[in-house]
């Protein structure tokens, strides 16, 4: 047996339960009857503590080597001097379940000293204060919710789910500031603690704020931590009730189910289980379905350093050296360290006295791996509007761990993919975050190709060195628009071949929403733009969108096939956006057919020589150079490989406690280096190297403790062809002493002459050529942390290469092939010419699919290539011309290139045709609405309806999918205009809104109908919502009256609450704006009236109904209020948690359910104009019968004025709003004088009683007397 319970008879059952579960846990769990205990243990003695600790005694000889716990279940009182003495008093000692032990009680005296004789407990002890079985029913299904939740696996569309066994919230309380931050440097001291490994928690602290007695906390942050999750609640302050002096909220408002906290209660008497009122400790944790988990403090007066001792070193212990241990454990090990001989009664107490009420073998949450996480939104930008007028910005990237905390060190890759998808890769070697940690790059804006859509994507732990629960959620992205000034050519299409005859020049700003500016369009037949020929257009001046220049001339004015380039700028940048395109009579579809139309092909060992117009084969010396050392000695970004100072390999996939060899091969042409890809996703690349990248790069990793890595190795090198170049170097230790005889000779064969001699541990190089042996250059460290490098220039010899066009396309059907070749030299060929067709699917991926078209006459036009290349399939092409000339090395000269097809639809945003949008400033709950339009510029129509997608990103930077939809079909030329409307409720602070038409369909992941360019189809528009800061107005009256404190008021007063917001947008709509509580008389604690309980209603709810008047009322009709001083409290917010005061609402009154009445009083008295009528009522009901007589001194009734003209009467204080104006009953004004008057009052036909005041003196025989006065 390896936990044991010690129970009473009447909880056993229960008992009994709690032991089944806890041993489909892991656990051999023993219940013991504590009166059998007394019986075998105790001599019989009824109710001794010494039948417990002599049971535990002989349960440590007899049972496991370990028993893990001791959970006594059942409500103990003291023993000693107290009113509620268990051994003297009848009453208490029937209520006594399970004792304790000592006075003050200690449960940890059951089992101190009888492992070492000290005061540590031998077995870890928990108690649970049960009352009755329900008690222990209520912490069961408490403890298997928790435990249910805390094993949760990981949840992808919920990342942070696990988050809050992470929380931890910090109370500091004190009655003066002074000791306020005294009490405060200890939790701070905690905190540091709990934030570092291996806890990693994110903690909060709330402090007191005022010299109050009890401050209460009633902020929304503090109520949605707990209500969301909160591993540990930890406070050290005074105690005060159930609470403490700063409020951690009544645990009965919690809504935290299944996430249960353990609270810490530094403080006096916290802990006191021990007594007939329900302690703060039982409140907590014997509660249903919220509170606590678990529950330690102190049940006597304690001394603030005594509690840090003990609480430094248990914080200690549950974030580092015990983590994930059994609570109980952890308190015992506590106990043990902070023990020492001679200590002070103080900490002596405080160690015994620290009660836990919960179950010792509770664990507080802990995780078994690190679990980096990459969120949405956790991908930022500085500043916010990114133009290509700045030199840089920084990408902000928080990375989180909702795992254990390590002290590793990780790498974070940003990967930046341009508009244009070319890619550029940036690496941090960062300490891996604890909770989370906010990494910066800071990266150029380059406004040649970063302007548009950039995507950045992070990756933490990009190599795999540390080990992870779930390794799926590394990875994030997010996108930047980088706004230009600049205006990019769109029509005709660059390289477009047209058959128009008059042509209009359409460009789109890079930037569709762009201010007011000015654009200037030039024409001509050279790029230099510097022929007679050249024309500029006249400045045109308007806001973003599509611009445009319908050319002066027609087509015909130049022959038929003349190439023309055209520019357009912004005249603020002067940046000249450059196309060109052929103008052939009845022909549409791509090509290059002007040499400067080449400039920005691809070329590869072939260079374009512009100012010469040819061709030309390329020899260069490549730079490879190399740096190594032994981590930790060097730095991890300093082991690296580069070719021409260009980074190419760095770090290991062996990672920083892996010892390795990395490998790169070069061909002997161009030097370039092989590729590692990893195209089955299994973590290996060519001959089993490793592969730890996301994406292909050029280096191969090995290990070196072994095999299978020895063969892979050898294997790796036999492959290599003969004459290609190798470099390999050492990644910490290369154990070259242990080779096997084979990848000696492996390393031989790359023209090692050192490689059986290198020490092991020694920072190694090497760079030969394989087949070459014994010429190699290697390099060898002269101690384990010396750093070495090496640079090897290598001349490339080329005499082939190729020319690749841009991309053609897309298209929706292609039509045919034309192409002319010609030889450098004249009547000379020598050249090997091949043409290859590439068909490029609308993913990306490519196929060759035409391949080895020699310039021969069937092959130089192809005429039905719709029969041979399928639009559907592959829309974009690829032209790769393939030359080689082994004699004279000089490549042949391509004349013209052309495809012609059909082309696709173009649609640009058009703000000048038609834009609106609300205001760029509106009030939180304002309905946004925007419109904006997009029109064909392309030359055919779109197949389909067009369609659009809005979304929003807010100032947290989520993303809101705002609507999606199809529009109409878009014919060339026609202009669509389209809106979204919605509520800026919940987006305070600076969003954006975009809009993209033809957007991604989200079922392929493919643009919806295919387009020309996408660029300008996408545009985001910021603006900011005011946050409503301003307060609600709260009213509150009974029987419709504004009472004043302690006024007395009905049994049964309709209370009613008013709140009224100046927000017209923010509907009070919602009964979680309130919160009413009554404190009844004699009561210590507010009673929380809710609007039902079960099916009755105790509250009505009337919501706001109109935006002129946004308010909210509420009817509490309370009934059958007993005599007594009550208190009523009420808070309420509006929609943005803007509460109705820094202060609640509170205010004192009395019910009185006698029926009576004070004297009656006029006021003011003496008078000359009016005089009102003041009295109290109390009871249930206002009199039916009600009379005041004004007569003379002789008796004479001169006015009567009954309960119809006194106006509204309510139980509690009155003043009448009748005025008697000193005229009698025919309107006949009175003389000055003195005047008597009576008051007849009666309910229900009986006279009411009196209610006796001091005001009693000034009325003789139940009459007053009046003095008018003229």
């Amino acid at each position: 047996m390896d936990y044991i319970i010690v129970t009473h008879k009447t909880l056993i059952q229960k008992a009994n339960d709690y032991a089944a579960y806890r041993e489909a846990t892991g656990y051999n769990v023993v219940v013991a009857d504590v009166d059998m205990l007394y019986d075998q243990f105790s001599y019989g003695i009824n109710k001794h503590p010494m039948g417990i600790r002599h049971f535990a005694n002989y349960a440590l000889g007899e049972f496991a080597d370990t028993i893990h716990g001791l959970f006594l279940m059942g409500k103990g009182y003291r023993a000693g001097d107290s009113p509620y003495n268990y051994r003297f008093s009848t009453t208490y000692n029937t209520l006594t379940l399970v004792p304790s032990f000592g006075n003050p009680p200690s449960d940890i005296m059951f089992t101190a000293g009888l492992s070492d004789g000290t005061i540590m407990p031998a077995i870890p002890t928990g108690r649970l204060a049960a009352r009755v079985s329900n008690d222990i029913s209520i912490y069961l299904t408490k403890i298997q919710d928790f435990e249910y939740e805390q094993n949760q696996p990981y949840d992808p569309s919920d990342p942070l789910a696990k988050a809050w066994m992470k929380k931890v919230l910090h109370f500091a309380g004190g009655s003066t500031y002074s000791e306020a931050q005294y009490l405060l440097s200890f939790l701070d001291n905690y905190a540091d603690t709990l934030m570092g490994p291996y806890f990693g928690a994110d903690v909060t602290t709330f402090t007191k704020t005022s010299s109050a007695p009890i401050q209460q906390n009633t902020s929304d942050e503090l109520k949605d931590l707990i209500n969301n999750g909160v591993a540990i609640l930890n406070f050290f302050g005074h105690g005060a009730g159930i609470g403490f002096d700063i409020s951690i909220d009544n645990p009965a408002d919690y809504s935290n189910y299944q996430r249960y906290p353990f609270l810490i209660a530094n403080s006096c008497f916290a802990g006191d289980l021990y007594q007939p009122t329900v302690s703060s400790s039982e409140a907590f944790v014997l509660i249903e379905n919220k509170g606590t988990i678990g529950y330690i403090g102190s049940i006597t007066k304690s001394l603030a350093p005594s509690l840090n001792s003990y609480s430094s070193e248990l914080v200690g212990r549950i974030a580092r050296r015990n983590y994930n241990e059994r609570i109980g454990y952890i308190i015992q090990q506590t106990i043990k360290t902070v023990q020492y001989t001679g200590m002070d009664n103080s900490l002596r107490e405080v160690l015994l006295e620290m009660t836990l009420h919960g179950d010792p073998v509770l664990r507080l949450g802990g995780f078994p791996q690190p679990d980096f996480v990459i969120l949405a939104g956790s991908i930022y930008f500085d500043p916010i509007n990114v133009t290509n007028e700045l030199d840089s910005f920084d990408v902000k990237v928080i990375t989180s761990n909702i795992g254990m905390a390590v002290s590793d060190s990780v790498v974070l890759e940003l990967s930046r993919t341009f508009p244009n998808q070319s890619t550029e890769i940036y690496q941090k070697y960062i300490p891996s975050p604890c909770f989370a940690d906010t990494i910066v790059f800071t990266l150029p804006v380059e406004p040649l190709n970063g302007v548009g859509l950039n995507t950045f994507t992070a990756t933490i732990d990009a190599f795999d060195a540390v080990s992870e629960t779930v390794e799926t959620n590394n990875i994030s992205s997010a996108t930047l628009f980088i706004i230009s000034n600049d205006v990019n050519p769109v029509y005709p299409y660059e390289y477009a071949v047209i058959p128009d005859t008059f042509v209009t020049l359409v460009a789109s700003t890079g930037y569709a929403m762009a201010a007011m500016g000015t654009y200037i369009f030039q024409i001509d037949t050279t790029d230099a733009f510097n022929s007679p020929f050249m024309q500029q257009s006249l400045p045109i001046v308007q806001t973003g969108g599509i611009v445009e220049w319908a050319l002066p001339y027609s087509m015909l004015t130049l022959p038929d096939s003349t190439v023309y380039f055209w520019r357009v700028s912004s005249t603020a940048t002067s940046n000249w956006r450059e196309s060109s395109f052929q103008y052939i009579t009845g022909k549409r579809g791509w090509g290059q057919a002007h040499f400067f139309q080449y400039k920005n092909d691809n070329f590869q060992y072939v260079s374009y020589n512009k100012p010469s117009r040819i061709l030309e084969f390329i020899n260069s010396i490549v730079s490879i150079s190399v740096q190594t050392g032994y981590y930790p000695y060097i730095q991890w970004s300093e082991e690296w490989y580069k070719i021409d100072n260009i980074l190419k390999g760095q770090w290991s996939c062996t990672n920083y406690n892996g010892d390795g060899m990395k490998f790169a091969v070069f061909d002997t042409l161009s030097i370039a280096p092989w590729m590692n890809a990893d195209p089955d996703g299994d973590g290996y690349g060519p001959s089993y190297a490793l592969n730890c990248r996301t994406y292909a790069y050029y280096d191969f990793d090995f290990f070196t403790n072994g095999e299978p890595w020895f063969t892979r190795m050898t294997d790796f090198i036999d492959s290599i062809p003969d004459g290609y170049y190798v470099l390999a170097f050492s990644h910490r230790n290369h154990n070259a002493e242990n080779y096997p005889e084979a990848l000696y000779q492996a390393f031989e064969s790359i023209g090692s002459n050192l490689i059986r001699t290198v020490p092991n541990n020694m920072p190694y190089i090497i760079f030969g050529r394989k087949g070459q042996p014994m010429l190699a250059d290697e390099r060898v460290g002269a101690n384990i942390n010396s750093i070495i490098s090496a640079q090897y220039p290598i001349t490339t010899n080329w005499r082939e290469g190729y020319m690749e066009s841009t991309v053609v396309g897309p298209a929706s059907e292609w039509g045919s092939l034309h192409w002319r070749v010609k030889s450098y030299e004249p009547g000379l060929w020598t050249d090997s010419v091949r043409l290859d067709v590439v068909g490029i699917k609308a993913d990306g991926s490519a196929d060759t699919v035409i391949s080895d078209l020699p310039p021969v006459i069937d092959s130089l036009d192809i005429l039905n290539l719709s029969s041979r290349i399928d639009a559907s399939v592959y829309p974009y092409l690829k032209l790769h011309l393939r030359v080689s000339d082994d004699s004279l090395r000089t490549p042949a000269q391509l004349e013209r290139w052309q495809v012609l097809y059909e082309p696709i639809p173009e649609t640009a945003i058009d703000p000048v045709s038609y834009y609106t949008f609300y205001n760029d400033t509106v009030q939180e709950g304002e309905t946004v609405r925007f419109a904006i339009a997009t029109r064909n510029v392309g030359p055919v129509d779109f197949p389909d309806s067009l369609s659009v997608a809005y979304w929003l990103i807010d100032n947290d930077r989520n993303i809101h999918q705002l609507a999606r939809k199809k529009l109409r079909l878009h014919p060339v030329g026609d202009v669509i205009v389209d809106s979204v409307a919605f509520s800026t409720q919940g987006y305070a602070g600076i969003n954006s809104i975009w809009v993209e038409f033809n957007p991604v369909d989200t079922a392929t992941g493919l643009y919806d109908q295919l387009e020309q360019y996408h660029f300008n189809n996408i545009a985001e528009i910021r603006f900011l919502v005011d946050k409503d800061r301003i307060n609600p107005m709260l009213d509150v009256t009974f029987d419709g009256v504004h009472i004043l404190d302690g006024d007395i008021v009905s049994a049964n007063p309709n209370i009613e609450v008013l709140l009224k917001d100046e927000n017209r947008y923010l509907m009070l709509d919602d009964t979680t704006a309130f919160r009413v509580y009554l404190q009844r008389p004699g009561a210590t604690e507010l009673e929380r009236i809710y609007f039902n309980v079960g099916s009755t209603e105790q509250m009505h709810f009337y919501p706001a109904s109109s935006t002129q008047n946004n308010t909210a009322r509420i009817e509490y009709p309370a009934s059958n209020l007993s005599d007594g001083k009550y208190m009523l409290m009420v808070q309420a917010r509006d929609k943005t948690g803007n509460e109705s005061g820094s202060i609640d609402y509170q205010i004192n009154f009395e019910v009185i359910n006698t029926p009576a009445i004070t004297d009656v009083l006029n006021w003011p008295n003496p008078f000359s104009t009016q005089t009102h009528f003041v009295f109290t009522l109390t009871g249930s009901e206002v009199p039916d019968y009600f009379k005041i007589q004004i007569m003379t001194i002789t008796g004479k009734v001169v006015r009567e004025i009954d309960k119809s003209e006194l106006g509204p009467i309510h139980i509690g204080r009155n003043i009448t709003e009748y005025a008697w104006d000193g005229h009698d009953e025919y309107g006949d004004q009175l003389a000055n004088g003195v005047y008597l008057y009576r008051v007849i009052v009666k309910l229900n036909g009986e006279q009411m009683d009196k209610i006796k005041t001091s005001a009693g003196q000034y009325f003789t025989k139940e009459f007053g007397k009046m003095m008018l006065i003229r």
